[in-house]
């Protein structure tokens, strides 16, 4: 027989974040079986899960069911390794590697102008520039890649056709 009150969830995680979690470290639990819903709980432990293809590490949580979470079932875990007030985030795509570093061009007066920068944290498609911008510059996005200092920039139009109609 399973009890279904209380819950034991195991988050497994690469080797390398191991240095980066703790005991009682917040993380934010979702189920597909309650889509929309967020339990908020604190890791319990920590433990090494070493295996022939594998140095993850473990983690587990001990939470009293929320409602409609299954033993067995799928639980996503997310966990805040760090917390950046106020990052400023651009579109991973905007920046350039090149061999002056990572790089991001700001379009002025139809110019692009080649600014260096210094990246943080990534999270999704975003990239947090830690030095280099002030967050008040317009950046060239799609197409950045292919860009130098000095280039001309031709900015995307969208272009609506309106039908005229008449009755």
């Amino acid at each position: 027989m399973v009890a279904t009150q209380k819950l034991r969830i195991v988050l497994p995680f690469p080797e390398n974040a191991a240095a980066r979690l703790t005991v009682g470290q917040q993380v934010t639990l979702t189920s597909p079986l309650t889509p929309g819903r967020l339990v908020e709980a604190g890791i319990d432990q920590i433990r090494p899960a070493i295996t022939p293809r594998s140095r993850a590490v473990e983690i587990l949580i001990y939470i009293d069911n929320p409602g409609g979470w299954r033993p067995g079932g799928t639980v996503n875990g997310t966990v805040i390794i760090d917390r950046h007030e106020h990052a400023l985030l651009v579109p991973a795509q905007a920046v350039v590697r090149r061999p002056a570093g990572e790089v991001v061009y700001q379009v002025v007066d139809n110019t692009a102008r080649q600014i260096q920068v210094t990246t943080g944290q990534h999270q999704g498609n975003l990239v947090e520039i830690v030095s280099g911008l002030s967050g008040n510059e317009r950046i060239a996005v799609d197409g950045a890649g292919f860009l130098t200092n000095g280039a001309t920039v031709y900015e995307k139009q969208v272009h609506r056709n309106q039908k005229n109609e008449s009755s």
